[in-house]
């Protein structure tokens, strides 16, 4: 579950997304990947196809 100011969705990120990546609370990520609506169950969740994490010093680790 992704949640920020603006709300919450369900994400989904295989292994070889995640890569034991160590991420918390105030960790600032980007996700890009495809919104997936199953209209007959009321839900939306991201499928996640990269991850990057957004590190305090300006850098960024793409995955």
């Amino acid at each position: 579950m992704f949640q920020d100011k603006t709300g919450s969705i369900k994400i989904e990120v295989n292994d070889n997304r995640w890569r034991n990546q160590n991420v918390t609370p105030s960790t600032k990520i980007r996700i890009l990947g495809e919104v997936v609506q199953n209209r007959a169950m009321g839900t939306t969740e991201i499928k996640v196809r990269e991850l990057t994490i957004i590190q305090n010093d300006g850098t960024s680790s793409k995955n």
